[in-house]
């Protein structure tokens, strides 16, 4: 027996028996078969929580929701789109809480209590099951619906359309990602229309920028304005919560485009033909300077608030240049790698040229290029263009790679190094150490998840933007040529300008400070910033090995080590170089008197010296004794000789450095008188005592012996005549003339000669020209026409 066809859904006709007995027949897919269900809409959660109404009334409707969802989940499959179809308060709910739910970024979720998360995450669950359900034609064999028919329906129905496309990108993509991708995949395969819906989305796009623009006070019309039609002021101007609200839309945009561009890649065609690029790096470098510089003028009633509104702002940059680079990625950069491998050299060609043409136009576009570059490196993809086989124009790679290098040296920020810090220059955005206060911050850290998936947690806290000793040797810098300026106000232009000290110094030396700036007290510190409120108390976890655990160095428990000591001898602690001479005194002799005793002993034979006395006198010796026949017997036996007879045949001498001063002095003067008294005997005989070795010569002698000597040798060197002694009062005499011809001269004149023709042109008047030039300078030259 043939098994019957099934029919799809909305094929078919069911027959029920009416009032009057007879059968109606009416199709499966019918406003009759919906149930009398009033969806309720959803609620955001209550910022303050410790409002205790406000809160019940979100758990009881949450409950609500969460109770119709589950009985619409378990309806069979033609009940359920007869409910989804014609039921419009179901509509108004799925809208609701795609408009309303905290986004994965939204900090409100881990404000609530254990149970009030467990029904949050459920209803976030049972929602996404809705969406599934309702985007998909075909459950079963049995169950299932005509794939055109299906589109026609999800379409001239609205139960989707391209915002809430986005939204569930928004809320569901990191969790969900592939699931959600096929999803949206289906709906667009199965109803072109929507393409057409998603050009005019970008269009609109476009527009909410130029209103965000207008409302902060920026124009992105390239027509010539007035001044007075600029308010770059209004920004400070406005209120705190409008001030809020802008940032809050501002991320919430950003995040919705760039998630719907990752979960359904075939959108950044699209985006792509409306030349959208173009007008995010013109809407990015308009708004995101202005809302940084007003962001820290601001002033909020909550220390927190403003902590909360830079994390947000840092994100929104994060997404704006995440939805450039998936863009160009996927229209460019993907195909010429495709490309690149087979014989399509024109389509790469028309690649190549696309991509570079984006460039070119954003290439005025400064802060956002400095940005992209620091995210992005465009040197990788200048790189992959030239690895292709297509004829590229390397004089236009290199100007854009340059444009961009320029820019990031001016308004980048540099990344953590990876490695060990290098110091200056900008070589790429992983270079030189430091750290930047708008890093941009990635969002898929630490979060906490739930069973479908999904995400509720706030971002990681920006890191500083430039380390301690980095920043003090910036301010520095700075504070040498504008020593009068306070730490404080230079330390707000360093962070006004990028922490770039030379257009810190420009700017004060051009008196053209940025107004935010320019009301700030140069000479006065800035109020301290209150202190962030504290948060929870950490669970405990397992205890973090430090790397000084293993730690090994010589100075290991020293006086000095912090590692292993609490306290420190601050006392001894000198930064830079000490003055020693303060701290010696001159008129102190102490040292001097101590070791006046010392010296003493070496010139007294009979005092106490250093050695032992009774071995003084045994170890006496003489420099000049001649020990050639000690160890030989001449003509006298060892045994037959007495102490007394040697004695006699070696006369005792004290040595130099044992003899007493004042007993050379006498020995030398008698040796004087002694010679002037035998002025007449001969030369042969000897005097009575011997001139005494001056062991320590005068000081004034042997300076006028090394200035003769000195005399002497420049007059050799000099060629002086060997006749007439050269002294300080002659002039030297060079001999140049020598002997007769034929005689020969002597190397002395031959000298004189080589060097009197090696400089005669400066002397006498061989050196006209210059003379005549130094006589022009004075004003002598010229002085009229010859007569």
């Amino acid at each position: 027996m043939a098994q019957a066809e099934v029919l799809p859904l909305d094929e078919r006709i069911v027959q029920i028996a009416n009032d009057e007995g007879n059968s109606d027949t009416i199709p499966a897919l019918d406003s009759r078969w919906m149930k009398d269900v009033d969806f309720v809409s959803y609620q955001h959660p209550p910022v303050d929580l410790q409002d205790v109404a406000a809160y019940e009334e979100w758990l009881e409707r949450t409950r609500f929701i969460n109770e119709d969802l589950h009985w619409l989940l378990t309806q069979p499959h033609d009940k359920f789109w007869s409910q989804v179809v014609f039921d419009v308060s179901l509509h108004k709910l799925i809208d609701s809480y795609l408009e309303s739910a905290p986004r994965p970024y939204d900090p409100i979720y881990n404000q609530l209590t254990l149970d009030a998360r467990e029904l949050q995450n459920e209803v976030h669950r049972r929602i996404f099951l809705t969406c599934v359900r309702m985007a998909t034609h075909k459950e079963s064999k049995e169950n299932f619906l005509t794939p055109s028919i299906f589109g026609e329906i999800i379409y001239k129905n609205f139960i989707f359309d391209i915002p809430k496309l986005m939204d569930l990108c928004a809320l569901y993509g990191q969790g969900n990602r592939q699931l959600l991708s096929k999803m949206v995949g289906n709906i667009f395969k199965q109803q072109p229309k929507y393409e057409n819906d998603l050009r005019e989305v970008i269009s609109t796009v476009c527009e909410v920028f130029n209103g965000m623009l207008t409302q902060c006070g920026l124009d992105e019309s390239l027509a010539p304005t007035k001044l007075t039609d600029q308010n770059p002021q209004k920004l400070n101007n406005i209120s705190s919560l409008e001030f809020q609200d802008i940032i809050f839309y501002l991320v919430d945009v950003s995040y919705t485009l760039s998630s719907f561009i990752e979960i359904y890649p075939p959108a950044r065609i699209y985006f792509h033909e409306a030349n959208f690029c173009l007008r995010l790096a013109t809407f990015y470098d308009l708004i995101v300077p202005s809302l940084t510089s007003a962001l820290k003028t601001k002033e909020f009633e909550m220390p927190s608030t403003k902590l909360l509104l830079k994390n947000r702002l840092s994100l929104a940059k994060k997404q704006m240049l995440s939805i450039f680079y998936e863009i160009l990625n996927y229209c460019c950069i993907q195909p010429i790698l495709d490309k690149s491998s087979t014989d399509e050299k024109q389509q790469l060609e028309t690649y190549i040229e696309n991509y570079l043409q984006i460039l070119a136009l954003v290439i005025s576009e400064r802060r956002f290029i400095a940005d992209y570059e620091g995210q992005y490196s465009i040197q990788n993809e200048i790189s992959i263009l030239r690895q292709t086989s297509a004829m590229i124009d390397e004089t236009r790679l290199s100007f854009l790679q340059n444009a961009f290098d320029s820019s990031f040296s001016l308004f980048g920020k540099r990344n953590q190094p990876k490695g060990s810090k290098n110091a200056g220059g900008r070589c790429t955005p992983e270079g030189c150490v430091g750290n930047s206060e708008e890093r941009l911050q990635a969002i898929d850290g630490k979060e906490k998840s739930t069973d479908n998936g999904s995400k509720f947690a706030q971002p990681e806290n920006l890191v500083g933007a430039c380390a301690n000793p980095e920043l003090e040797s910036l301010i520095c810098s700075v504070k040498e040529l504008f020593p009068d300026l306070h730490d404080s106000f230079v330390h707000a232009c360093l962070e006004e300008m990028d922490f770039n000290a030379e257009m810190v110094i420009n700017s004060l030396l051009e008196d053209n400070l940025p107004p935010s700036l320019d009301q700030l007290d140069r000479f006065q510190p800035k109020e301290p910033s209150p202190p962030a409120p504290s948060s929870p108390p950490a669970p405990p976890s397992s205890p973090v090995h430090s790397v000084l655990d293993s730690r090994r160095n010589i100075f290991d428990y020293d006086e000095f080590d912090v590692f292993h000591r609490d306290t420190v001898d601050r006392t001894k602690i000198h930064k830079g170089k000490q003055d020693i001479a303060k701290q010696v005194d001159l008129n102190d002799k102490t040292d001097i008197r101590e070791l006046k005793a010392t010296y003493e002993l070496y010139g007294n034979v009979d005092a106490a010296t250093l050695y032992d006395k009774h071995l003084l006198e045994a170890n006496l010796y003489e420099d000049e004794y001649d020990d050639t026949y000690d160890d030989n017997d001449a003509g006298l036996s060892v045994g037959d000789t007495h102490t007394d007879d040697l004695l006699a045949l070696r006369p005792f001498t004290v040595p130099r450095a044992l003899v007493n001063i004042n007993q050379a002095k006498r020995n030398d003067i008698a040796g004087h008188n002694q010679q002037d008294n035998d002025s007449s005997s001969s030369d042969q005989d000897e005097p009575s005592f011997k001139k005494a070795d001056n062991f320590i010569e005068d000081p004034a002698k042997l300076r006028e012996q090394r200035e003769q000597r000195i005399r002497s040798q420049r007059g050799g060197n000099r060629g002086w005549s060997a006749k007439e002694p050269a002294t300080t009062d002659e002039k030297p005499v060079y001999d140049v003339k020598g002997r007769s011809k034929g005689q020969g001269q002597n190397h002395e004149v031959l000298h004189n000669r080589q060097w009197k023709e090696k400089h005669k042109g400066s002397r006498a008047n061989h050196n006209r020209r210059a003379l005549a030039d130094r006589k022009r300078s004075k004003g002598f030259g010229l002085l009229g026409p010859m007569k």
